[in-house]
């Protein structure tokens, strides 16, 4: 195999390793920044790999599925020794911004419902677009040329994505047949065509977790697996593929959370795929965390070792290079889609506008600036707008109302029954315009909520990943305009509370079925809150 002239000197292993586990945990700018200080550090400086070593591996990379940096750093770590050794090169890469990320998850179901967290976030959503959009011009430069065909599957798969809202894979796989028919000249027959289109699905099998709540980590593990597998070029690639089954499909995170978990990913060094860490945090706390990550990355891992050997005579098939290349274009214009999605639940104001404006000037004329110091500034702008009121969908202030403007939801536990009214009382008081806010307690309070409620929530844009049960107290009830018991006598809680006490009786349980508890809750809040429109106070 020609790798180039020059000789290189011998490198460790454990040289190796710490070259990627700092790159890894300084490493900002994107895929194109990280493959370049690659070759600067590792080509030109050190010399511990040719040149056509580096050409090799940058090539298998943007031919293969997988994020682009990660997965030229598994190719250099083969090639210096074999499989064990690529896969502790892109464990090195990938650990310190995936531990970084864990640490921001944890913080973020913590201290998400604050409003300094909710301030940044508002200001990083809109600088986040405008960076989207940014890197989708810039790729779309890199990738198509002046080629018509892959301008027209471009626009295709923009379309399809800006019109549906979703990332469909049969686009990708579509451009990826006709640029092979159009540009090869080969006949395919259907063993060809099946050896090329569904090659990524054996790799995806053997990936369920052992935690808690199996069926969710097995989704986990099979979704983020199969967005692994249509990661072509760059990490941003995985985007529109995220939002159309995390929330769309499987309804796992709402608009906000999965532009924060982007924008999470931009403000970390290492790829900008480790998104899914977080994401997989969010969903099912640390062992979510890690099946994403493992499910995302093994595909870019196979997808290396496994052709390495052999990639001198592959990359020389032109069938092969012609389905990629509509594949990638196919990528691109669905990155390009998915600005337009995301910028319509970002971009909910003046302000947020005038951000993303801003931001995408400082990308286009001043360019020097990085990109993680746009972001963080973005946030802190967001947090000084945003110090005296807290901006919610809609972009309108939600207002802090006086303690005396409350009503307590009270069942049995606190964590499923009483935080489902909760959570639709405040969202329809504020809809209504009324400065009435609610809260959640149990007569014998669990210690956290069951998963199957936090999912059944988030599916309805509520996050109570962070929520406590907590014990009723007479301090709840004495501000009180109503105590309402969901299926329980509230006892002496009723009797403190006089005419103010009520009890509903008829709503099913969440555990049978979320949508009937809710739509029950939503029908007593909508006469609730025209009760308290009307008579507030029903006295003693």
């Amino acid at each position: 195999m020609n790798r180039g002239a020059t000789a290189t000197p011998a490198v460790g292993l454990g040289e190796l390793l710490l070259y990627f586990l700092r790159l890894g945990s300084i490493g900002f700018g994107g895929p194109v920044a990280l493959v370049g200080a690659m070759q600067r550090d590792l080509v030109e400086d050190r010399r511990w790999f040719t040149a056509g070593e580096y050409r090799e591996g940058l090539a298998l990379a943007q031919l293969a599925p997988g994020p682009l940096a990660a997965q030229l750093a598994i190719y250099l770590g083969w090639a210096r020794g074999g499989a064990l050794s690529a896969a502790l090169v892109g464990l090195a890469f990938v650990l310190p911004s995936f531990v970084m990320v864990l640490g921001i998850a944890v913080a973020y179901t913590r201290f998400g419902g604050l409003p300094w967290m909710q301030g940044a976030f508002y200001g990083i959503g809109a600088a986040v677009i405008a960076v989207i959009a940014r890197s989708a011009a810039r790729l779309t430069r890199l990738t198509l040329g002046s080629d018509r065909l892959l301008w027209g599957l471009f626009l295709a798969a923009a379309f399809v994505t800006a019109w549906t809202e979703s990332e469909i894979v049969w686009v990708f796989v579509a451009a990826g047949v006709l640029a092979l028919l159009a540009r090869s000249g080969l006949v395919v027959t259907p063993a060809k065509a099946l050896s090329v289109v569904l090659l990524p699905a054996g790799l995806f099998t053997g990936l369920g977790g052992q935690a808690a709540s199996p069926a969710t980590l097995w989704r986990i593990a099979w979704y983020f697996s199969e967005a692994g597998a249509f990661v072509f070029g760059s990490g941003l690639a995985i985007v529109p593929f995220l939002h159309s089954g995390v929330v769309q499909e499987f309804r796992w995170l709402d608009e906000r959370q999965f532009l924060d978990a982007v924008a999470v990913a931009m403000i970390t060094p290492g790829p900008v795929v480790i998104t899914v860490g977080f994401i997989g945090y969010l969903v099912a706390g640390l062992a979510g965390a890690g099946i994403a990550a493992l499910a995302t990355f093994l595909p870019c891992y196979l997808f290396t070792v496994i052709p390495a050997p052999h990639f001198q005579r592959l990359s020389r098939n032109k069938g092969i290079k012609a389905f990629v290349d509509g594949v990638t274009a196919a990528a691109t214009g669905a990155i390009a889609g998915a600005v337009f999605v995301l910028g319509r639940r970002a971009l909910v104001d003046l302000t947020t506008l005038a951000i993303a404006a801003a931001t995408l000037w400082v990308l286009v004329r001043v360019r020097r600036v990085p990109e993680p110091l746009l972001i963080t500034a973005a946030g802190v702008l967001g947090i000084l707008l945003t110090t005296t009121s807290v901006r919610v969908s809609g972009g309108e202030p939600m207002t802090t109302p006086s303690p005396a403007q409350s009503v307590v939801f009270v069942c049995e536990h606190g964590s499923a029954k009483s935080l489902v009214a909760a959570s639709w009382f405040n969202r329809l008081a504020q809809e209504q315009g009324l400065a009435v806010r609610s809260s959640a307690r149990g007569r014998v309070p669990d210690a956290s909520v069951p998963a199957a409620v936090v999912e059944a929530l988030r599916g309805d844009g509520f996050d109570v990943s962070g929520f406590r049960p907590q014990r009723l107290v007479a301090s709840d009830v004495a501000p009180a305009l109503r105590v309402i018991g969901i299926g329980i006598d509230l006892g002496p809680a009723a009797a403190a509370a006089g005419g103010r006490a009520v009890r509903w009786d008829e709503i099913p349980p969440v555990s049978s079925g979320y949508a009937a508890a809710r739509d029950a809750m939503r029908a007593r809040i909508e006469a609730l809150l025209d009760e308290l429109r009307k008579d507030p106070d029903p006295g003693p």
